[in-house]
Formats: structure tokens, C-alpha cells, sequence
């Protein structure tokens, strides 16, 4: 099922080759240059709209449109059917169909198209979020005396049949008109204005915007332009006001902090007021965000656009995703992107279109080596501020390099790379470059648990997590929660997960992330046993950062609970429980070894982010 759109013959590429790749076409659009368009592309199309007649229920005529597409179907045959607009919004033989055909076993899909509400959204300038929209079927929402809340945006459908269900090819008579206005007199008022909205169907033809209030349309020649295409809107009356113990437990509002009223149901938008202004301002000192992707071309995302204009690619890979990516015969696949394609997850295409280098293990030792050895981040963060600044970003590529012993000249690094592909070993002589090291890190984030090694502290409820992350991908260490050791973890994807029937005595998953100003945090939730969780039992816990300053040099003994380490008094026995077991394990360095691990960790982690954040151009 394709939709037409609401201007006329307002298909997709994509969708104009699905027309005249299938088997059979039906349509059932509203202006007459579709229908040329359509016929001039497939004269053997069937046109539902004769399906229609004086004084039949459009509810049997829509039972009939979907029989006439499922009697092909079930032949084997390969159906298309265009709707005007979009085939899901306000048809009923579209939803139908599919659910049968789906039901009996046939592949069914439905493409999503503009709708009325799309254009009516651009035309008038309407956001549904701010403040949010309520939609309802005009008559649907008469007889089920349906709530109008005031507070938003209202659309009603279909204002031009109320109480019709039947078909009249000369126009609805759209008698029970005076009810509706009755109704939203009660929720508004006479004086509130509606809008008489009928998009644009053709190419230079404006979109009809009637502004009037309620009461204006009892006037007769009013009601004659509400036709049987009109769709009414309604904006809202008044501002709806905020919880503020809601803004308290979503962390929006702090201690002193006021609530102020807004001035009006709608939000002003086209103002230049301080904060305003501060934004231009801060053009001034604007620097490429460390997380923005420059798009290549590449091969990745030629294959995405391959299964858009390519139908037997598509069908072959819905059945056999990896061997369709295999065997594609456009740009070439790494194994890294093809075992991403496999998948046929929409995340997973992301990734691989956005582009990945292939595989090298000389970058990941590198990137393990940097999150873990402070005298190799420390020495990256040197080279970087010993070079000019337009510089630096040459410098993390010549330090790369001099730590991996590459001696290949750059103009060779393309014919290494391959050759060394090929051949299965690592790429020895290819530049790494600043982008690939900050993939690699961010990558290594979600896969290995050391560089969040340290504790963590949550306000409420009040707790605290340990972790003592190991250097091995997709491994775990030891994680404590409130001092206590926590069995079965897995850290998969940046999540960290345990159950309760570990042996715990709760559930767990954390996500682990790093804040807008460089602090770790673990966001998630942590839940008894045999309950669901629920908002009392969401968790954000940022780490605890060392003083400046602190020796963890002392001997195995060093009172662990000390002032000096900065801890709350309530999670300092946490950690003394925590450091007494690892001297039980190790009475030589256990305890110290944690401690060590921490500072090292968390230390290492800022120190990298700081190199590469310094090297961007």
C-alpha cells in the first residue's frame, strides 16, 4: 500500500518504481491528474473509486475494495494499491487488507505518504509537540462525547459529513454541521477561532485557510466551503500549567528555583530576547562538536540505496541478508560492515552506512593502551599541546605512529591497507588519524568496562556502585553495589546488566555515559526481585572524582574510609567493606590495587578525551 500524497501525483522515486514493477496496480486518488498520471504508467490499473455510488455505505464499498486487491493476492500475484494521501489515515479497506493477507500468510507492507495532517502542520505552522495535538473523526467525536482539552491543538477530520455514512458524488448536504458547532461552542466558546483547512492539491494552487470564529460558521455561505475534504483546526485557548514536583523528580527544577507562567497557550518563537541572542553569540567560539560524523561516500551507504531503487536486491535480502551484502556487486564491503548488513537491523545499517574502517587490531591495542596506561595518555596529551594549533591534529597521527614503529611513507599507506587486508594481517604503515582513534575510544566504551573503573554515588535512593573493570572486550571485572560483591554481570553495548537470581539481592541495568562537562555516570535502573520496575527505581549515579592531590602510595593498610579520599560519610563504609575484601584476597596490595585502578582509570579517560578534544581543528 503507496500513497499519492496530497498534491497531485506526489510519489516517492521509490514508490514510482513499485508502480511499475507490480503485477497489479489498484488506486483510489482524488484529483484527476493522478489518475493520468497512474494510467499513463500502467494502463491496466483498476480504479476502486468505481466502487463508490449514491446512497451505498462506504462501509461495504471499503469492504469490497479490499476483497477485489486479496482476490489477486491469493492468486500469487504481486499487488500495488495507491490511496490518496496517506494509505493508513482515514482508510479503512488499506488496514484490512493487509491484516488478512498477513493473517493467510502473505507478505504485506504498507509505505508511509503525506497525509492532510502533514501539509495542514507545514501550511499553518503548527508543531504537534508544543503544546500537543488531540485528532478526532468529527462525527466519532459527537456521539462519544469525546474530551476536548483545550490546552493543545485540535484537528478534526471529516467536518464536511457529519452523521453521513453513505456516498454522494455531488457532495455531502452535511446536515448535523450546527451539532459540531454546538459542541465546540461548549468547549470554547463562540468567539474562539477555527480554521477551514483543504491543502494544496495541485502545483501553484495555495492551500485553502479560512480563519473565522465559531460563531461565524453558522452563517450558511460559511458552511458551504466546509466541504467534504475540509479538515478543521482548532488552536488552543490556554496555557496548561507544570507540575512542579514532576519538574523536581526530572531534575528540571532546583532548590530556590521558581516556576514562571507562560504568557500564553503558544510558545514565541520568533523573538530575539537574551537567551536568544546568546546563542549568535556563541557562533564566535563555535567549534566542531567531538561527536559529529562527516558523511563520506560510502560503501555502506551505496548499498542502502541500492535496496531502495533495486527490488530484487530488496526481496533477496529480507530472505538472505548476508549473502545479498556479499554478493552485491556494487562498492566493496569490509568484513566489518558486511557482518553489520547480516544483521538486517536498522541500527546496524546505520552504523555501517555512516562508514568503518576495516578491522585493525594495531588501532584497538592502541586504543587499550591509551585507556589504560597513564604514561601513553599522558604522552598523546604532550605531543598535542607541544604542536602549533593548526598542527595538533598531524601530531596524534605522527605520536600514532611512532608508538605502533610505522616507517611507511603516507603516499603508500592506501596499497598497504589493502595489501595487508588481503592478506589478513595488520595494516603496518597506514596513518591512524585523530577520527579513527575517537571511533575506536567510543567504540571500546561500550565494550570494555576498565575505563569505568571507580564509584559511583547515587542521591536517590541513596547508594553506591564500585566497579573494577577489566581490559578484555565484552568482559566484566568486579562490581559491588552498597560494598557488597554483585555476581553474574555482563557488559554488552555500553549496558551493564545482573539479575536477582544470581544471588543478588537485586536486578540491575546501567548504562554507562559520560555527562556534558566529561563526568562518567551510570543511568538505569536497579529493582528488587518479583517487582516490575518502576520510576522509584531509576538510578543516576556520577562518579566520584578523587581529590587533587591524593597519594595512593601508602601501604596495603592505608585507612581506606578516610577524609581524604572526599567520600560522604554514608558510602564511606561501603568502600571500607569493599577494600577489606580485596585485602583478604591480597593482603599485600588488594585493597590499594582497587584504589590504584581508580585513579588510573578515570585519570586516563579524562586525559584522552582532553588530547583528541585539544587536536580537533
Amino acid at each position: 500500500m503507496i500513497g499519492s500524497g496530497i498534491e497531485a501525483a506526489a510519489f516517492t522515486s521509490a514508490d514510482e518504481m513499485r508502480i511499475r514493477d507490480a503485477d497489479e496496480v489498484f488506486f483510489c486518488v482524488a484529483d484527476p491528474a493522478t489518475v493520468v498520471w497512474i494510467k499513463a504508467v500502467r494502463p491496466d490499473a483498476y480504479d476502486l473509486y468505481v466502487l463508490y455510488d449514491d446512497g451505498k455505505p462506504r462501509y461495504l464499498t471499503y469492504m469490497q475494495m479490499a476483497e477485489a486487491m486479496l482476490h489477486f493476492v491469493r492468486m500469487g500475484r504481486r499487488v500495488l494499491a495507491v490511496y490518496y494521501g496517506h494509505p493508513g489515515v482515514f482508510v479503512l479497506s488499506t488496514h484490512r487488507a493487509i491484516a488478512i493477507a498477513r493473517r493467510e500468510g502473505h507478505q504485506a507492507v504498507m509505505r508511509a505518504a503525506v497525509s492532510a495532517l502533514d501539509t495542514l502542520c507545514a501550511d499553518l505552522g503548527i508543531d504537534p509537540s508544543q503544546p500537543g495535538m488531540q485528532t478526532f473523526e468529527a462525527t466519532d467525536m459527537l456521539i462519544r462525547r469525546r474530551r476536548i482539552d483545550t490546552c493543545v491543538h485540535l484537528v478534526l477530520w471529516q467536518v464536511g459529513l457529519i452523521g453521513e455514512l453513505g456516498y454522494r458524488r455531488k457532495g455531502f448536504l452535511n446536515s448535523g454541521f450546527s451539532l459540531l458547532l454546538d459542541y465546540l461552542e461548549e468547549a470554547y466558546g463562540p468567539g474562539h477561532t477555527v480554521v477551514n483547512y483543504v491543502g494544496s492539491r495541485y502545483p501553484g494552487i495555495d492551500p485553502v485557510i479560512d480563519v473565522r470564529t465559531i460563531a461565524a460558521f453558522r452563517d450558511p455561505d460559511a458552511q458551504a466551503a466546509v466541504t467534504g475534504i475540509s479538515t478543521f483546526y482548532i488552536p488552543p485557548a490556554a496555557a496548561a500549567p507544570v507540575d512542579p514536583d514532576t519538574l523536581r523528580k526530572l531534575g528540571l527544577l532546583g532548590p530556590g528555583d521558581v516556576v514562571t507562567a507562560p504568557s500564553g497557550p503558544l510558545r514565541e518563537i520568533d523573538r530575539y530576547r537574551p537567551r536568544e541572542l546568546r546563542a549568535f553569540g556563541d557562533f564566535a567560539g563555535f567549534r566542531v562538536p567531538a561527536g559529529y560524523h562527516w558523511q563520506e561516500d560510502t560503501p555502506g551507504a551505496r548499498f542502502v540505496l541500492a535496496l531502495r531503487d533495486d527490488r530484487g536486491l530488496r526481496d533477496w535480502y529480507t530472505v538472505d541478508p548476508a549473502g545479498a551484502a556479499a554478493d552485491w556487486g556494487g562498492a566493496a564491503l569490509n568484513n566489518r560492515e558486511l557482518a553489520l548488513m547480516g544483521r538486517r537491523e536498522a541500527g546496524a545499517l546505520q552504523i555501517a552506512a555512516k562508514g568503518l574502517p576495516a578491522a585493525d587490531e594495531r588501532v584497538r591495542l592502541l586504543t587499550t593502551t591509551l585507556l589504560s596506561s597513564t604514561a601513553a595518555a599522558r604522552g598523546l596529551l604532550r605531543a598535542v599541546r607541544a604542536a602549533e594549533p593548526e598542527d595538533r591534529e598531524k601530531a596524534v597521527t605522527q605520536w600514532a605512529a611512532t608508538q605502533l614503529g610505522d616507517t611507511a611513507e603516507p603516499e603508500a599507506s592506501a596499497q598497504v591497507a589493502a595489501d595487508a587486508a588481503e592478506a589478513g594481517r595488520p595494516a603496518c604503515g597506514r596513518p591512524v588519524e585523530r577520527t579513527e582513534l575517537e571511533r575506536e575510544i567510543d567504540a571500546m566504551l561500550g565494550q570494555m568496562l576498565y575505563p569505568w573503573t571507580g564509584m559511583y554515588l547515587a542521591a536517590d535512593p541513596m547508594l553506591s556502585l564500585f566497579i573494577l573493570g577489566g581490559t578484555r572486550l565484552n568482559g566484566v571485572g568486579r562490581i559491588f553495589l552498597d560494598g557488597r560483591p554483585v555476581l553474574g554481570t555482563r557488559y554488552v553495548n555500553g549496558t551493564l546488566r545482573w539479575r536477582a537470581t544470581s544471588g543478588n539481592p537485586a536486578n540491575g541495568q546501567l548504562r554507562t555515559d559520560i555527562s556534558p562537562r566529561g563526568a562518567r555516570r551510570l543511568i538505569g535502573v536497579i529493582w528488587p526481585p518479583r517487582v516490575a520496575p518502576g520510576t522509584r527505581h531509576q538510578v543516576v549515579a556520577l562518579e566520584h572524582v578523587l581529590p587533587r592531590g591524593v597519594s595512593l602510595g601508602g601501604p596495603a593498610g592505608t585507612e581506606p574510609g578516610s577524609p581524604s579520599l572526599g567520600l560522604p560519610g554514608w558510602a564511606r563504609p561501603h568502600l571500607d567493606a569493599i577494600l577489606a575484601s580485596a585485602n583478604q584476597r591480597r593482603p599485600d596490595v588488594g585493597g590499594l590495587q582497587y584504589l590504584r585502578s581508580w585513579q588510573r582509570a578515570a585519570g586516563n579517560l579524562r586525559t584522552v578525551r582532553a588530547a583528541l578534544s585539544e587536536a580537533r581543528p
